[in-house]
């Protein structure tokens, strides 16, 4: 069986900009709706695409799904913690009448118990379980019991069962981001054939309306800047493309807060180094004083307000 290929974005900004741009262009072809008809767009298939738009907005964002994902981690993590307590607690015990180095320690199989995760923690703890059934008459008389030793036991299970939690979170984020992309994807196809087709109706006869339907420039950059807010102490992605080393941005705060720009790996990271745009302000950057190009391809803008909205624009120069 051929390995499914990867699905890839076919556009390059966030998808709230595309959001953004396909209401704007739904506004101009319900305008010249009579003029589209030609290329048999009619207001039932506006309504279509106002529908999809509005499908993509209403999709659950990456955002979301992390922290589903974040939150089966944490609870992953203090099961495993909790795994841990038990094992060690157990341990105590038998090393009070058995040395670290003497085979009856060693049998429990604890060695390097610090350093064990997820799948090894459930196995040394299922071990100590099952030798310490075995060998529970040994230890009574430093206080182990059936009690301690089925406590260990609950524990493992809730550990697996987390584990298994943790694992659908990501399966469930990945599958998310797979449908988002192919339902953005759509989207900016009609989009893109939309904007075509008004071009070619008002080409040689109104430059105005024929320059509403532009979504590029002959250099292949935007041709309006990308506009958007960021909520107090928060983090939006405005770009996801593989910049050149030479490639130059705009970036300017259009609200009442200070701004950090930054390219990072991902669409999530909060920019803690790059360039700060104060209030009001405009700069011009070059994408090498965000971040190294060669490794991070997503531009995002962190608001550094903890009680204020924050507006921005970009513009790829």
């Amino acid at each position: 069986m051929a390995k499914k290929e990867e699905v890839k974005r076919v556009y390059h900004f966030a998808d709230s900009w595309l959001i953004e741009l396909s209401n704007r262009s739904k506004t101009f072809i319900t305008r010249d709706i009579s003029e589209f008809a030609g290329f048999n767009v009619d207001a039932a298939a506006v309504t279509a695409f106002d529908g999809e738009i509005n499908a993509f907005e209403a999709f659950e964002t990456d955002e979301e799904f992390a922290g589903v994902q974040s939150e089966a981690t944490e609870a992953k993590d203090a099961a495993m913690d909790a795994v841990k307590s038990d094992i060690r607690s157990i341990m105590t015990r038998v090393e009070s009448k058995h040395k670290p180095k003497t085979a009856r320690y060693r049998r429990f199989g604890t060695k390097g118990l610090n350093e064990m995760y997820n799948g090894q923690v459930l196995s040394c703890g299922r071990r100590v379980e099952r030798v310490a059934t075995a060998v529970l008459a040994d230890y009574t008389d430093v206080g182990l019991t059936a009690v301690i030793i089925t406590e260990l036991g609950t524990k493992c299970q809730t550990l697996e069962d987390k584990i298994d939690e943790q694992a659908d979170a990501i399966a469930n984020r990945d599958i998310a981001t797979e449908d988002r992309i192919e339902m953005g994807n759509a989207l900016y196809d009609k989009l893109m054939n939309y904007c075509s087709f008004g071009q070619q109706i008002w080409a040689e006869t109104d430059e105005a309306k024929y320059n509403d339907y532009i979504i590029y420039t002959s250099s292949g950059s935007l041709a309006q800047p990308i506009e958007g807010t960021v909520g107090p102490s928060l983090t939006v992605n405005v770009w996801n493309k593989k910049f050149e080393a030479t490639a130059q941005l705009k970036i300017k705060s259009t609200g009442s807060t200070g701004l950090m720009a930054c390219i990072t790996t991902d669409a999530l990271t909060a920019c803690s180094e790059g360039v700060t745009i104060n209030p009001g302000e405009e700069i011009t950057v070059a994408v090498t004083e965000l971040g190294d190009p060669a490794t991070n391809e997503f531009l995002n803008i962190t608001n550094l307000s903890a009680s204020e909205e924050g507006r921005y624009e970009v513009t790829e120069l």
